[in-house]
């Protein structure tokens, strides 16, 4: 059953909308608060180390796995490894060790499902 759209005006304008609008406008500010929590400058100040951290051992991991220029290496998995470090640390305090860590494979898999 779809609900009724609702007619209001806005600036002389009258727009059509529906309850599942009003829920998504709901859900955008409940967002937007979360992402204000963790974006403003002194969040982003405290946990700047960690992101200088994975991305220093990516750089490592990637200069590592290619025999310092040597091999083609496919640089997706170690960025998404650091990507993955970085939420893991700022939301759990816990990383992965190396590219084959089965949480980085399951989750490489997931993000890869989703694209």
């Amino acid at each position: 059953m779809e609900s009724q759209p609702h007619l209001t005006t806005i600036d002389g304008e009258s727009f059509k909308y529906t309850k599942p609008a009003l829920i998504h406008k709901s859900i955008r500010r409940k967002h937007r608060r979360l992402a204000n929590i963790w974006l403003h400058k002194p969040a982003v100040v405290r946990y700047t180390s960690i992101l200088d951290h994975e991305a220093t051992v990516m750089v490592q991991s990637l200069h590592h796995y290619g025999q310092g220029g040597a091999l083609p290496i496919n640089p997706q998995p170690h960025a998404f490894r650091c990507t993955l470090n970085d939420m893991l640390r700022v939301t759990f305090g816990i990383r992965t060790d190396t590219i084959n860590d089965p949480l980085v494979a399951r989750a490489l898999w997931l993000s890869r499902e989703f694209m």
